[in-house]
């Protein structure tokens, strides 16, 4: 198994591309960073034999086509002449090439090791590129795409590639339509487009299931992110056995950036890696082209805010990402010598480096006195103390491509260039919050609205934690919920514990349950199409279903809900957007029986030795439903692979 993601392709049969993940998830406000390795699957050896082998095979076919006289000696075993030998006289006299041509069995031997060879030999690349962009893709008949700006509109119509190849017909006239170069079809998970339409096999299943395709809408889509196509490398060599690899690094991605979101008919949210390169054959140039879907989770601040996304905008343009070729090193042992044991001065840079630690640890103990000191009154709290202590006791290092996070400005197009100072991961963030939770020192505090309203919204997403919920129905308790955490990560499995009361019983006894989690998918308002009702219900998905019976004589009942967790099938934690909003809840569906009576069985007989009884051929009880909300946050956790 892999600590990380690991996505590979045959681009031609003997080169295979490796793409390396170093997160998976990305996270909003961090790098996207990722490894490109091109391996080489011949075999130095295979090839410096068959080369061996051809060259003595053309040596002997050249030395048998120079000696005629050896050729004549093998066949002339029979001086008597027939009219077979004559004819073939007279086809020799009119052809002396065909005495010197090799023999069926050569031939056969050549195409072999040249096919052999074609394997082992080195590898042309050219004019390899990287590119990462986002969309989203909505059903027009549910949310209504008038109601997106025009430049959103404008943005959505670029036209997708009609083949497997390099070129895109794009309008030149439209601001970024020079960005892309993706079909974003492929890559579309719960959405029908255009292209898999076509796409659908004709057989009688299919129809039956799908019904009639005409029916199908045509869903729309609109960028959102993008990262200009860069160049990984010009020319490129492969020789056998070889392995080149490229590290590729974006700039920060914005905090506000919308996550994946894939389980839904009426509107996703889609980001892809797509690497193109080019292979040179016998003079001709093979194109290649692959898209990798990605998963982007949002970005949690210290407090366990997330910002608001905003879908009605311009997208997301940052600059190309930054590509550098990584060496093999090897590591040389050191080898021992007189000179090692000789006694030298202390270097002036030991000595510099002693002085600005001890520079350091001085800074350390005055800002660790003055912080007790302003705090004598407890009006901070001590987190918040640790926080700037380390802050000045392990500073950040100075790193130019973690504060330039610049996005493009082009045709007149505007976007703001953000310098990110916090030096700490949105796992560790969601960790400390784990830690805090446990000892209970979580603070709910509120949203964050900026005055500027073209700024986003930080939001908070600890509200209201609980572990212990009573369920009661008509003022008679049915059980006692207790959750194992108060909030949960999309690789957590749901753990929780259902406590039945028999001090005080009711007269209704709870004889199944059915515990689900389902995610809330709620459309705003004002994206809603006219013909719709403004006030409809969100859109319910089940996420997984839990049934249980048979515990009456069980005063609890443990409860596990499995959270599909792969690194290509990733549950997308709740956020919100200027569109919609996803959130969570557990359904329970209590069954609930007449504690006096016996459900199960029926007099059938009785008598004075005794009585005898049935089972019922159906039971009679009544359904209690109700749904209990739960925080689920993203992962710690790196989805890794096999």
């Amino acid at each position: 198994m892999h600590t990380h993601r690991i996505d590979s392709f045959l681009i031609s049969d003997n080169v295979r591309l490796e793409i390396v993940h170093e997160s998976n998830p990305y996270f909003a406000g961090e790098h996207i960073s990722m490894v490109f390795r091109l391996r080489h699957l011949g075999l130095p050896q295979e090839y410096e034999q068959i080369t061996t082998e051809l060259n003595e095979l053309h040596q002997k076919i050249e030395e048998k086509a120079s000696n005629p006289a050896q050729k004549e000696a093998e066949t002339k075993n029979n001086s008597t002449w027939t009219m077979k030998s004559l004819f073939q006289s007279i086809r020799r006299t009119d052809g002396q090439a065909d005495e010197n041509s090799p023999t069926e069995q050569e031939k056969l031997l050549l195409v072999e090791l040249m096919k052999k060879l074609e394997y082992h030999k080195p590898v042309e690349l050219i004019s390899s590129f990287v590119q990462v962009s986002g969309i989203c893709q909505f059903d027009p008949d549910i949310i209504n795409s008038e109601k997106f700006d025009d430049i959103g509109n404008k943005m959505a119509g670029i036209d997708r590639l009609a083949s497997r190849n390099l070129t895109s017909k794009v309008n030149q006239e439209e601001e970024i339509s020079h960005y892309y170069n993706s079909d974003y079809t492929s890559v579309t998970n719960g959405l029908l487009s255009y292209g898999d339409k076509n796409a659908v096999s004709t057989n009688a299943d299919v129809v039956l299931e799908l019904g009639s395709i005409q029916n199908i809408p045509e869903y729309k889509q609109i960028p959102i992110f993008i990262v200009p196509q860069t160049l990984l490398f010009t020319e490129l060599t492969l020789e056998a056995g070889e392995v080149k690899v490229f590290h590729f690094r974006t700039a920060r991605l914005p905090k506000e950036l919308v996550p994946t979101y894939l389980n839904s008919q009426n509107i996703s949210i889609n980001y892809s890696l797509e690497f193109g390169v080019s292979k040179i054959t016998s003079e001709t140039m093979n194109p290649y082209l692959v898209k990798v879907p990605i998963t982007v989770s949002p970005f949690v601040d210290s407090s366990g805010c997330q910002f608001m996304a905003t879908l009605n905008k311009k997208p997301f343009i940052l600059k190309p990402g930054s590509v550098k070729q990584l060496k093999k090193t090897h590591s040389n042992k050191r080898k021992v010598s007189t000179a090692s044991t000789v006694s030298f001065g202390r270097r002036n840079s030991s000595i510099v480096d002693s002085q600005e630690t001890n520079e350091l640890v001085e800074k350390a103990k005055q800002n660790f006195i003055k912080l007790v000191k302003s705090n004598q009154n407890g009006s901070k709290h001590i987190e918040e103390l640790v926080d700037l202590q380390l802050q000045v006791q392990f500073p950040p290092l100075d790193d130019t491509s973690d504060n330039d996070s610049s996005y493009l400005n082009k045709d007149g197009v505007e976007f703001v260039s953000s310098k990110e100072t916090s030096h700490y991961s949105v796992r560790d963030t969601i960790s400390l919050l784990r830690e805090m939770s446990s000892t209970g020192m979580v603070k709910e505090g509120n949203d964050a609205k900026p005055d500027d309203a073209t700024l986003p919204i930080l939001q908070q997403q600890l509200t209201n934690l609980q572990k212990n919920y009573l369920i009661n129905r008509n003022g008679e308790q049915i059980a006692k919920l207790t959750f194992s955490k108060e909030f949960f990560t999309i690789s957590e499995d749901i753990d929780l514990m259902l406590s039945f009361s028999k001090d005080s019983p009711t007269s209704r006894k709870v004889t199944a349950v059915t515990v689900t989690l389902e995610s809330f998918e709620s459309i705003n308002s004002k994206f809603i199409i006219d013909s719709m009702d403004k006030h409809g219900v969100p859109k319910v998905t089940a996420i997984y279903e839990s049934h249980h019976i048979c515990f009456d004589e069980c005063s609890s009942l443990p409860v596990k809900l499995l959270v599909p967790k792969s690194p290509m099938n990733q549950l997308s934690s709740q956020f919100k957007t200027d569109v919609f909003q996803l959130k969570y809840m557990l359904l329970f569906k209590f069954v609930l029986a007449d504690r006096s009576k016996n459900v199960a069985l029926e007099q059938f007989y009785e008598d004075k030795k005794g009585t005898l009884f049935h089972s019922k051929e159906s039971l009679e009880g009544e359904s209690f439903s109700c749904r209990v909300p739960v925080v689920v946050l993203p992962t710690i956790h790196d989805m890794g692979g096999w």
